[in-house]
């Protein structure tokens, strides 16, 4: 099992960010154009009486994997993101689980930011990647956790560009 952590600064304050977040316009953008994903779509996404914030996306990510991890997954895996934004913390809590051995693969994340004044924020993205499959559970979690360190490079490299336009 790995867990790590990625950290960004973007040019916003702490609002900015999650009304971001949770747009849909804006999130086509940086998912589809930023990322390159195939697919994004928001299936549902409803605000709760003390105001959390509960989401549910299917993803089809581009990701390149080692030929014996795509023979594994196939090459049309998509994945449902079941997320929960709780207000009072002001965390993200989410779970991505694989259209494909979806009892062999935990995939969290949990994306909180600080404030570095000045309208900037860090986001900090802890991510825990486990592949149960007997001899390539560690690659397939080598795999994603590169892939995944990738996209939030690139995604907090969209969210800079997308703000200052």
């Amino acid at each position: 099992m790995g867990i790590f952590t990625t950290t960004h600064e973007i040019k916003c304050d702490q609002d900015t960010f999650w009304n971001k977040f949770f747009n849909e316009d804006w999130n086509t953008k940086v998912y589809k154009e930023g990322l390159g994903y195939t697919e994004f779509t928001i299936l549902e996404q409803q605000t709760e009486s003390n105001a959390d914030i509960l989401r549910k996306v299917r993803i089809r990510p581009n990701i390149e994997l080692p030929g014996p991890v795509v023979k594994l997954l196939g090459t049309n895996s998509t994945f449902l993101e079941e997320g929960k934004f709780v207000k009072e913390t002001q965390v993200w809590y989410s779970k991505k689980i694989s259209s494909t051995l979806a009892d062999k693969i935990r995939w969290e994340e949990t994306i909180r930011i600080e404030s570095l004044g000045n309208n900037n924020i860090r986001r900090i993205i802890e991510t825990t990647l486990e592949v149960k499959i007997f001899g390539v559970g560690g690659l397939i979690e080598s795999s994603f956790e590169k892939y995944v360190r990738q996209e939030a490079d690139q995604s907090a490299v969209t969210y800079n560009k997308l703000l200052s336009v």
